[in-house]
């Protein structure tokens, strides 16, 4: 069935502060930049003690721009536009700044991690890279990533996929973890026999 992203979830822009975060160690209010998300991963993971943070009662409407388990958060400016999924609950509350646009996905109609994969897939990155604005830093407005023709499958096929992308980012991992340990090991041998 082909719908458009606004048929399955809620977009909003990041928080749009009006100059370069400023870190309040105190903040109650951690705010997640394009620094922050490895846009291979397809997660975020939660690392609230290395993000910025700032005071809630500093934000207009702060409780309009808090973060969920769930929300897709996507790159909308630069010429690299990923999309992530925040798949655990977040340790702290949190916000995003305004390079990335907030998907909050309808759960009836599609599964989170399925929409995040779906969005970087090829079809969607060349409609951004078709109909982005901005010259100097590309940008894909809000209405046109509203707008953006998706084909989705029923959700027990959506679930089906989650599961295998949810299996390979793990498989990722472990590949990861095996390659660090063998440099250990290859530089532990190193320093007694060289």
């Amino acid at each position: 069935m082909i719908l458009t992203l606004s048929d399955i979830a809620t977009p909003r822009a990041g928080y749009a502060f009006r100059s370069s975060v400023q870190h309040d160690p105190s903040g109650d209010l951690a705010v997640i930049q394009g620094r922050d998300v490895d846009a291979e991963a397809l997660y975020v993971t939660p690392s609230p003690e290395k993000w910025l943070h700032v005071t809630s009662r500093d934000i207009r409407s702060s409780d309009e721009h808090l973060l969920q388990k769930g929300d897709v958060l996507f790159m909308a400016r630069g010429s690299k536009n990923y999309a992530v999924v925040i798949d655990e609950e977040l340790p702290q509350p949190s916000m995003a700044v305004a390079s990335f646009h907030v998907l909050r996905p309808n759960r009836a109609r599609v599964v989170p991690v399925f929409l995040a994969w779906l969005l970087n897939q090829e079809s969607s990155q060349s409609h951004f890279r078709a109909n982005n604005t901005g010259t100097t830093i590309p940008m894909v407005n809000l209405d046109m990533l509203k707008a953006l023709p998706l084909k989705l499958p029923p959700l027990p096929q959506q679930l089906q996929i989650a599961a295998i992308i949810s299996l390979s980012h793990y498989e990722r991992q472990l590949m990861n973890e095996l390659a660090d340990q063998r440099q250990l090991l290859l530089r532990a041998w190193a320093a007694e026999n060289v």
